[in-house]
């Protein structure tokens, strides 16, 4: 009998016969099908040569890789962590799904949609409360982003110049894209 993983065959063998192809027998086995010369043989070394690439950079690691690693005897490699991001809704105007609408709100949607597009991509995302259009509540906000070290999107228009010109925040950190996302919007990334 040979146990899964056995690092040497009796030198008369040139196959490994799975128990399920015998009759479970101890003393003498009874062999119910053949099985052809290196079945179920792994030779060593046989998954990959030295210096073989057995994955790219900027390849998400996942189950399958975790296993391939295990296989060459890698216990670490270096990688890089998942980007973190934090989706900011700032306005007077918005209130959560589910809150019912009094004149001049509209439901706050961009947000839940943009974090969930950044959990899909990979990324780890989180959403902040919704912040009013208020300069105090919006750099605090943004430095909470900031001091975690997170992306942080959907800065308005309105808001633009402040947030460029105060001098609270990192200014070594940040660039505005010129470009609007949407109508109104700029974007707040580094």
């Amino acid at each position: 009998m040979v146990a899964v993983g056995s690092p040497e065959l009796p030198v008369t063998s040139d196959a490994v016969v799975p128990v399920e192809l015998t009759d479970g027998g101890t003393g003498r086995v009874e062999i119910r099908e053949a099985v052809p010369a290196g079945a179920s043989v792994r030779l060593r070394g046989g998954d990959a040569e030295p210096g073989d690439l057995l994955l790219a950079s900027g390849t998400r690691i996942g189950a399958v890789h975790l296993g391939l690693l295990a296989a060459a005897g890698r216990a670490t490699v270096r990688a890089r962590p998942r980007p973190r991001v934090t989706v900011i809704s700032t306005g007077d105007e918005l209130v959560e799904p589910g809150t019912e609408l009094i004149p001049g709100q509209i439901w706050e949607s961009n947000g839940k949609m943009l974090a969930a597009a950044a959990r899909e991509a990979g990324c780890e995302a989180r959403r902040l409360p919704i912040v009013p259009d208020d300069t105090d509540a919006v750099l605090a906000a943004v430095q909470s982003a900031l001091a975690d070290r997170r992306l942080t999107r959907g800065i308005r228009c309105l808001l633009f110049a402040w947030v460029q010109t105060s001098a609270t925040l990192p200014r070594q950190c940040i660039h505005f894209n010129s470009k609007p996302r949407a109508f109104g919007e700029k974007t707040l990334g580094w």
